[in-house]
């Protein structure tokens, strides 16, 4: 499974998805209300925010199940497969409802 991939099965199956960019949104509005009035983001620019801040918590869930994986290259059904088998999407959602931004 590719990194893409993944995402996408994150986004799909995880309800840690809508709670973090509910959590991430929050979290990156209250950060601009904190900003000079000149210099706060519009709209479109918390949002490239809050999907940077996806694609990092992503990348690092996938690099965690790669090395954990004995044949990284595998196809999406092994992959789905062992993430089953160790509670991953459970310990995934878990971790982002436990999530708190600073």
């Amino acid at each position: 499974m590719i990194y893409s991939e993944f995402k996408e099965f994150l986004e799909t199956n995880a309800t840690g998805y809508s709670t973090f960019i509910d959590k991430a949104t929050i979290y990156q509005t209250e950060k601009n209300k904190a900003r000079q009035p000149k210099k706060r983001w519009t709209e479109k620019k918390i949002d490239r925010a809050v999907n940077e801040m996806w694609k990092q918590v992503t990348q690092n869930a996938y690099e965690q199940v790669k090395s954990s994986r004995k044949a990284v290259k595998a196809g999406m059904q092994s992959w789905k497969s062992f993430m089953n088998e160790i509670g991953f999407l459970e310990s995934f959602n878990d971790g982002i409802a436990e999530l708190e931004l600073e």
